[in-house]
């Protein structure tokens, strides 16, 4: 299945929307995890969206399904954040959105890298299915990396030409 995704900025605003989305798709890792209080979490998810780089993933209808944040560092694109909500999961959707950060760093020559709860084995699954290698082990996470590619290598895997 091929979907079209597209991206939205969030603000401060949005904290709701983004607060229901992160109790349906992280809470429950995280707190297997880390053990914070609501109002710490509350404030994490403030804090997402104060920093001005989360964005709402959009399906093909335009509606938001989930959340993104990927950082700029040095010679790499860090994915912060990538929530999609159940209803989209498992549906190409996650790949999709990946795909496009991998895309951007293809472009730009980076890598990309991203951590993973040991909590959620299904999403880092997915991680190593699209190429990414385990780099480091962690207590409570593993940090994971997509070393660079060109834009040609990245679209000779999947037959669609690059966004």
């Amino acid at each position: 299945m091929t979907t079209s995704v597209r991206f939205e900025p969030l603000s401060p605003a949005d904290l709701g929307w983004a607060w229901d989305v992160y109790t349906l798709t992280t809470r429950d890792h995280l707190l297997a995890t880390l053990h914070p209080t609501e109002d710490e979490e509350r404030d994490l998810r403030s804090e997402l969206l104060r920093r001005g780089r989360a964005q709402a993933v959009l399906d093909e209808q335009g509606e938001r399904v989930g959340l993104l944040e990927v950082t700029e560092d040095g010679d790499e694109l860090t994915i912060r954040h990538l929530e999609l909500l159940p209803s989209v999961q498992g549906k190409g959707l996650g790949t999709q959105v990946i795909r496009t950060v991998i895309d951007r760093a293809a472009s730009e020559g980076r890598s990309v890298v991203l951590r993973v709860l040991r909590t959620n084995p299904r999403a880092r699954a997915l991680y190593e299915r699209l190429g990414f290698v385990v780099e480091q082990e962690r207590e409570r996470s593993t940090q994971l990396r997509l070393l660079p590619r060109t834009t040609t290598e990245t679209d000779a895997g999947r037959g669609d030409p690059t966004p």
